[in-house]
């Protein structure tokens, strides 16, 4: 009987242990706004995701929404977006590219890429990308779209055309 009482007094002392630190684990590691489920949710995913981690974190952060005002770029916010970019290797559909979020109070949720291809053989042709991106402000982010590859020897340039983003904390 004692053995029996000593048992059940153990598992009810675990199970109070295992519930204070479920709690404590829960305060600690959880996001508080959809910005830091998706920052720590795409460290180590490629751009073609990063609408659906938006959105499970919206989904997650539903309850307690956050109001975020979307808007263009100004011409001098768009300036502070620098970075590198080419196909990731020669004759890749896949372009790379890491920007640079130089904007003190912005985090960067969308980024339109002009890239021209340049070609000896044709005239030079320029498209569009448009893709989601989260990049906070003063911080550097990768991403990669597939894009039209140029015949042969071709080369590319590439700008950032237009950007949106919204006010940070």
């Amino acid at each position: 009987m004692l053995l029996s009482n000593l048992k059940r007094f153990f598992i009810h002392i675990l199970l109070v242990v295992l519930l204070v630190i479920s709690i404590s684990l829960y305060f600690f590691i959880r996001e508080s706004t959809v910005e830091e489920c998706v920052l720590n949710h795409s460290k180590y995913l490629s751009s073609d995701s990063a609408p659906l981690i938006y959105e499970m974190c919206e989904e997650k952060h539903a309850k307690n929404p956050q109001k975020l005002n979307y808007f263009d770029l100004n011409q001098f916010q768009l300036m502070e977006l620098t970075g590198r970019a080419g196909p990731t290797y020669s004759g890749s559909d896949v372009y790379g590219i890491n920007v640079y979020n130089g904007n003190k109070d912005i985090t960067i949720s969308e980024i339109t890429v002009l890239v021209t291809t340049l070609s000896k053989k044709r005239e030079p042709v320029s498209r569009e990308y448009k893709t989601n991106v989260s990049i906070a402000s003063q911080s550097t982010k990768g991403f990669t779209f597939r894009f039209v590859v140029g015949d042969a020897g071709s080369t590319y340039s590439w700008s950032i055309a237009s950007a949106k983003g919204y006010k940070s904390n």
